[in-house]
């Protein structure tokens, strides 16, 4: 799908509704990002929401995370030292209260969407695996095969 036919389809969800409405008002929108799983870091996302932060982006440390600058590097590696995971950060966001009904409502969906995807690479999985099992076999059939075109030149010399 093109891009235009992506923003001819977008349906904003509430908090971009309410992000682009403050920004049309002419208003300043503070948006601070704090990286999951790094200690302390569900204090970090309710102090900013209590002190006003519009919206606030929660990241999910990786292990090759090339496309950060050097401090959120820094925070993504302290967090997957910690033991953080993609999976342990969605479940304690599922449990996380801040004070405010439209975050909270955009933390929902954002864990239904991710449940979402989850359930389609559980469903992948077993397809993936045969593919692997095929390809196993594809390889020993070809080493297979080999040996017997060795044997059979060997023969024919």
């Amino acid at each position: 799908m093109t891009d235009a036919r992506l923003l001819a389809t977008h349906q904003p969800g509430a908090l971009e509704t309410a992000l682009r409405a403050q920004r049309t008002a002419g208003r300043k929108v503070l948006v601070p990002y704090i990286t999951g799983g790094l200690p302390g870091w569900e204090h970090a996302v309710r102090a900013a929401a209590n002190a006003g932060a519009d919206a606030i982006e929660i990241g999910i440390p990786f292990s090759d995370p090339v496309m950060d600058g050097p401090v959120i590097q820094e925070a993504s590696q302290k967090a997957l030292d910690a033991g953080a995971t993609p999976v342990s950060i969605l479940n304690q966001i599922r449990d996380l209260e801040v004070g405010h009904a439209t975050a909270e409502a955009e933390v929902r969906e954002l864990i239904r969407q991710v449940e979402a995807v989850g359930r389609v690479v559980r469903q992948t999985q077993p397809l993936a695996e045969q593919q692997a099992q095929l390809q196993r076999e594809a390889a020993e059939a070809k080493e297979a095969y080999d040996e017997y075109a060795r044997r059979y030149q060997r023969a024919m010399a």
